[in-house]
């Protein structure tokens, strides 16, 4: 009986001991994301963050399995937004900044409530800047390379993506001269309606 219960005190023992290295592993692994990024980090120390928040999330109830987070869509727009969000928030602080306290406080003494304020009288006058974040967000969102090749893996493409792939993997360089080219007239075609765009609109502004 003793050497038993000795046998089960050791598996016990080892199985806490492994439990709290595993523990170690991740939160190293979620520090080095935060810290260093996705660039910085490898696949594996992706993976355990994501164990992470999969475990979080069950905890406090939100779903009932793990939720994959790598190789596909959902995953990939969580670090995007996560990424670039900053970009817009920046842009969007000098436009409301610039909008006249005088102005709100204007249509509230009409007796405009808070959200008609906002809808009417913020919203219209931060246009230009919401316009302009846009397009900062997506000229880096669609140049964007290592996040999607980290996240997405090799079965979820981008357009980047695609390009780096004609170039090193296939060695392919006419088509992805063209897929490299087509990518330049597009963005430059956008950013340039949409400039027009901003320019009208801050114009009626």
């Amino acid at each position: 009986m003793d050497v038993v219960s000795r046998q089960n005190s050791t598996e016990s023992l080892t199985v806490r001991k492994q439990k709290a290295t595993r523990a170690r592993i991740a939160a190293a692994a979620a520090q080095s994301v935060a810290q260093k990024g996705l660039a910085g980090a490898t696949i594996e120390q992706i993976a355990h963050a994501a164990e992470i928040v999969n475990q979080a999330l069950q905890a406090l109830g939100v779903v009932d399995g793990p939720v994959k987070l790598l190789f596909n869509f959902a995953g990939l727009l969580i670090a995007m937004t996560h990424i670039f969000l900053p970009f817009m928030v920046l842009v969007l602080i000098g436009a409301i900044q610039n909008i006249p306290r005088d102005v709100e406080d204007a249509a509230r003494v009409l007796g405009a409530s808070w959200g008609s304020a906002f809808l009417r009288v913020t919203l219209p006058l931060s246009a230009p800047g919401i316009l302009s974040g846009s397009i900062l967000v997506f000229v880096l969102t669609i140049s964007a390379l290592v996040t999607p090749r980290l996240l997405g893996g090799p079965t979820y493409q981008v357009m980047s993506t695609l390009i780096f792939d004609e170039f090193l993997q296939r060695l392919n360089w006419p088509a992805g001269s063209a897929q490299a080219l087509l990518l330049t007239i597009m963005v430059l075609t956008l950013v340039y309606l949409s400039g027009r765009l901003a320019r009208r609109t801050g114009a009626r502004a």
